[in-house]
């Protein structure tokens, strides 16, 4: 507007020179020019681009839940599509945030507001009008670019990564077969257990030492294979939710959002008692209150036996046990306290000669 202004009252030849030297000198000053419509066009084009990632990932998230693998192999590909137009999307965006100096202007926008406002009961006329148009207009659509950019750089870079290579379950696989392998073995060793105990076989020292390394061995495949299962879910649920659908993952998808996170592969038997003893101690039975409770061990972050409690669910045809067992994690978990136990897993189990149960 200055510009203009200036071109207007010069009325010799030399008006045009004046003009453009007034131009280019504030083009030499980054962020000096009031211009901010391209931001506003960047952020509109950035929207676009996830609304159509965000679409053809439901898609393929649908499909894959019907398992139609030939719509599904359409649907990943319209996904890719859409990710690597986002991914030019964000790239050209943060080329204009470098060309245009977005940051510096954002900078010289502010202080000159912030200047006026300061002598605000002294400003003239036009200084007002200014102020308002710094503050209706530049300020806030700068503002909104600039919260804006980091998260643009930080997405650019995730996409960027995921575009790359599509994660593998092949770990995941390995793991999960040292799982098993480690499961019989520990069955194994409890048979050999019971059987010396049948027979006083005085090698009993020895085979309770086997017993517990066979245990902890478990445990410590367990807990490989869960985190495994949780990060890969991780990635796969944000990028790949045709992953996401495989029988590895569902088990740490998890039916309830209240055992997202918690719900694992364990068995009763592959917890050891306090001190490294055989099986759990009782800490409540049936006839001490509503669910048995018991006192048992298990492998913590630095693969130590830490002591843990477990509490137990009889599981009846109707779902009431179930759907008790889930109001009370769902508590649980939203419970912050130094004296309450928080809930470090959920799993169901089918002991011989009895009716299904679950532990918490």
């Amino acid at each position: 507007a200055a510009l203009a202004r200036a071109a207007h009252r010069l009325s010799t030849p030399a008006a045009a020179t004046a003009a453009s030297s007034a131009v280019a000198s504030l083009r030499d000053q980054p962020g000096a020019l009031d211009d901010v419509g391209h931001w506003h066009a960047a952020l509109e084009r950035i929207a676009a681009g996830e609304a159509r990632l965000d679409a053809a990932q439901q898609q393929v998230r649908a499909l894959a839940s019907l398992s139609d693998e030939t719509s599904l192999d359409v649907s990943t590909a319209d996904r890719d599509a859409a990710r690597s137009s986002l991914i030019t999307v964000l790239s050209k965006a943060l080329e204009l945030h470098d060309a245009e100096h977005g940051e510096s202007q954002w900078r010289r926008k502010q202080d000159e507001a912030a200047a006026l406002r300061e002598r605000s009961d002294a400003l003239e006329l036009r200084e007002r009008v200014r102020l308002q148009t710094l503050e209706g207009k530049l300020l806030p659509t700068l503002d909104a670019w600039m919260g804006r950019i980091e998260s643009v750089r930080e997405e650019r870079e995730e996409l960027s990564r995921h575009e790359a290579q599509k994660p593998g379950t092949e770990r995941l696989r390995e793991l999960e077969k040292a799982f098993k392998a480690a499961r019989t073995a520990l069955r194994v060793a409890k048979m050999r257990q019971a059987a010396a105990d049948s027979e006083e076989d005085d090698d009993d020292e020895s085979l309770h030492g086997s017993l517990q390394e066979a245990r902890r061995r478990l445990q410590l495949a367990e807990r490989a294979l869960r985190k495994e299962r949780a990060e890969l879910l991780s990635v796969a649920t944000r990028h790949f939710p045709e992953i996401a659908a495989l029988p590895l993952l569902r088990l740490a998808a998890a039916e309830n959002d209240e055992l997202r996170g918690v719900s694992v592969e364990r068995r009763f038997e592959q917890y050891s008692g306090p001190g490294g003893a055989d099986e759990p101690q009782v800490l409540a039975s049936l006839f001490e209150a509503r669910h048995r409770v018991y006192r048992a061990e298990w492998l913590d972050d630095a693969g130590q036996s830490a002591p843990c409690v477990l509490k137990e669910y009889d599981l009846d045809a109707a779902g009431r046990g179930w759907a008790w067992l889930v109001r009370e994690v769902s508590v649980l978990r939203r419970l912050q306290h130094p004296r309450l136990v928080r809930v470090e897993a959920v799993f169901q189990d089918v002991q011989k000669g009895r009716a299904p149960v679950a532990y918490v």
